[in-house]
């Protein structure tokens, strides 16, 4: 992730932004360089982040697990698209 974040936010890269490429994914947009530069800023490391929703209320939380994937802190409560 270090490697390729380093690659992706280079002025070459991002003298692209908008224009149509060849890559599958087509043109690079400000978003994606955006989260490279994140990614960038924290050494390669991602936070990783699960989404568990109440389908009967609409109560959505979101918690941070740990790198084995064990929960260990909750970053939010949201109810009908206001958080708590």
């Amino acid at each position: 992730n270090k490697r390729r974040a380093n690659v992706m936010t280079k002025d070459k890269v991002k003298k692209k932004i908008g224009i149509p490429s060849n890559p599958q994914g087509g043109a690079y947009i400000q978003d994606e360089i955006d989260l490279w530069e994140e990614i960038r800023i924290r050494k390669g490391h991602k936070q990783h982040i699960s989404l568990h929703t109440n389908t009967e209320t609409g109560n959505v939380k979101v918690i941070e697990p740990d790198f084995k994937r064990n929960p260990t802190k909750t970053l939010g409560n949201y109810i009908s698209g206001r958080c708590s």
